[in-house]
């Protein structure tokens, strides 16, 4: 049985690094592990093949503990009007400061209701690789 590899060939040439984003902030999914799972596992699967990995994540739960990935913590403060605007001030901040210091081949995104990854993407002129696995206006 041969195995055909389903990674762009950007992703198969050499080691590079990746810049992952998720968007799970809100303190009411802290339990729910379902949605990062997904990218935890495919921060894993990128390490394994000896890529660098850069992981943004919020400051909820415990991404540290969930991957193999170098992972950004953000903080995300509790408060209903803040939470999502110092999210995404933090993420672009981090995000740029990260890509300064390493230079990111691309950047790949599971679906958020963020601008930030696109912005970075473009500063950087990097592909930005969007995830949508289901319907996003449920």
């Amino acid at each position: 049985m041969t195995h055909r590899c389903l990674l762009p060939p950007c992703w198969r040439d050499k080691i590079m690094t990746t810049f992952l984003f998720y968007y799970w902030h809100d303190r009411r999914f802290a339990r729910q592990v379902g949605g990062p799972m997904k990218v935890f596992e495919l921060a894993n699967s990128l390490v394994r093949l000896g890529h660098r990995v850069v992981l943004f994540a919020p400051r909820v739960g415990f991404p540290c503990q969930q991957t193999s990935a170098t992972v950004i913590e953000l903080p995300v403060p509790d408060l209903w009007g803040l939470r999502q605007l110092v999210f995404q001030f933090m993420l672009f901040w981090s995000a740029w400061y990260q890509g300064m210091r390493d230079r990111p081949r691309l950047i790949y995104v599971r679906i958020m209701p963020s601008v930030v990854p696109l912005v970075i993407a473009k500063l950087f002129s990097r592909p930005l690789y969007l995830e949508v696995n289901d319907d996003p206006f449920l």
